[in-house]
């Protein structure tokens, strides 16, 4: 009896092992799913490439002067969790509309239900519209 018991522990354990792997492999497809979605977003459709010393032809190609730009940015979208890039990506409409919420998730250490909570009651929208005189009146801290 104690033999047969033992089996069954067995197999419910390996049971909850197959769920769990199960879980660990739909998790990943859908992780990939959401990489694929934020280089597309990110990216404006422009293909990956090898870096510039490989796309080096006979014609002339001048530098871009944004470089330092471009990794600035870089810089602010790796700098929140990948929970918040998900969260942007999904919400925004557009790459300015995500990079406001990018700088202003790294800017106030916004949570992700912060992050959610302010794309879905439009900051974007509404900053800068109100008329104030904070610039003039406020001490510069």
């Amino acid at each position: 009896m104690k033999f047969l018991s033992v089996f069954k522990i067995i197999e419910v354990n390996a049971g909850i092992v197959k769920t769990a792997l199960d879980v660990k492999r739909k998790a990943k497809a859908l992780n990939l799913k959401y990489i694929k979605q934020w280089y597309l977003f990110y990216s404006d459709g422009m293909p990956i490439s090898q870096q510039p010393v490989g796309q080096i032809t006979k014609k002339f190609v001048p530098q871009s002067t944004g470089n330092a730009a471009a990794q600035d940015v870089l810089a602010q979208i790796t700098a929140i969790p990948w929970g918040h890039n998900i969260a942007i990506i999904s919400k925004c409409r557009d790459t300015r509309e995500a990079l406001f919420y990018v700088k202003n998730t790294v800017e106030h250490n916004w949570s992700r239900n912060v992050l959610a909570h302010q794309i879905e009651s439009g900051l974007y929208k509404r900053e800068g519209k109100s008329v104030t005189n904070f610039a003039l009146t406020l001490p510069d801290s």
